[in-house]
């Protein structure tokens, strides 16, 4: 009986987080089942997926390039090696360096106003563009638009903010 909750329990804890320790590669599990910025689960939006390898072997996976930029900010000092994301067609990882962004249109951003999509083809990209407008670009594009993001929610975080502390209450009766 001992023996049977004990095995129990290790089926258990792999099954909960044995798939925690794999970064993407295909359809492999996320390196983490939660995006450690939102939240979201990585696997669960693979066409915004993005995974940072850096230069000691660490892989974080994040659910967006919103997300990915804060990671990138916050390790500025760290080597990155690699950065992978989701094409938007195909759902598999591709370079983020070498896919072909969309910037804007009129699909809502994961974790962002404006979306940023990735593409391994061009003519995907461009047809997405025909579709839902947009703006075809270069990973730099990318990331301008995604710390545009960031900085925009900022200011709209410390406005409103800024706006509840000038509220003058109501009085009561």
């Amino acid at each position: 009986m001992r023996r049977m909750v004990l095995c129990s329990f290790l089926v258990l804890f792999c099954l909960s987080f044995g798939s925690t320790l794999w970064a993407h590669e295909g359809n492999k599990p996320a390196l983490q089942s939660k995006c450690k910025y939102c939240g979201m689960s990585p696997d669960h939006f693979t066409w915004s997926r993005v995974i940072l390898e850096y230069e000691d072997g660490t892989k974080v996976a994040t659910c967006s390039l919103r997300c990915a930029c804060v990671e990138l900010a916050s390790n500025m000092g760290v080597g990155l090696t690699r950065i992978l994301v989701g094409d938007y067609q195909t759902k598999e990882l591709i370079d983020a360096e070498t896919a072909v962004w969309v910037v804007g249109g009129d699909k809502h951003g994961v974790m962002a106003k404006t979306g940023k999509w990735a593409f391994a083809k061009k003519e995907d990209a461009e047809k997405f563009k025909l579709e839902h407008g947009g703006v075809v670009g270069g990973f730099g594009d990318a990331l301008d638009a995604a710390y545009k993001d960031i900085s925009d929610s900022i200011k709209t975080r410390r406005e409103r903010v800024k706006m509840m502390k000038t509220k003058v209450p109501e009085k009561q009766g």
